[in-house]
């Protein structure tokens, strides 16, 4: 009888013990702000790097390295910005200055 306990009991711990807890990898909610991702644009004439919304439109900052942000394709930041009255040579999206820009 005390085998079967220790047996039970065995296979109790092993089946614990195999379960693993999976980390859920979560974003920082962008609360006040919108959600973008940095995109290299360095392949076009004149263009560095650009935000691109979720909704797929671009925007040309015209402050990016103004925040202490690791400014790399596919970095995925939360802004604020406004809209400024300035042309570009890149012509990729409308001209922004940045009002903050944190990691996601």
């Amino acid at each position: 009888m005390k085998k079967h306990v220790f047996v039970f009991a065995a296979i109790i711990i092993l089946i614990a013990g195999s379960c693993t807890t999976k980390e859920i990898l979560t974003e920082t909610p962008c609360t006040n702000g919108v959600n973008t991702t940095i995109v290299d644009m360095r392949g076009l004439d004149a263009c560095t790097f650009a935000l691109q919304l979720e909704n797929g439109k671009k925007l040309e900052p015209i402050n990016l390295k103004a925040f202490d942000v690791e400014i790399i394709d596919g970095q995925k930041v939360c802004i604020t910005y406004h809209s400024v009255e300035m042309v570009s040579i890149c012509m990729v999206g409308e001209i922004v200055e940045l009002d903050s820009m944190t990691e996601r």
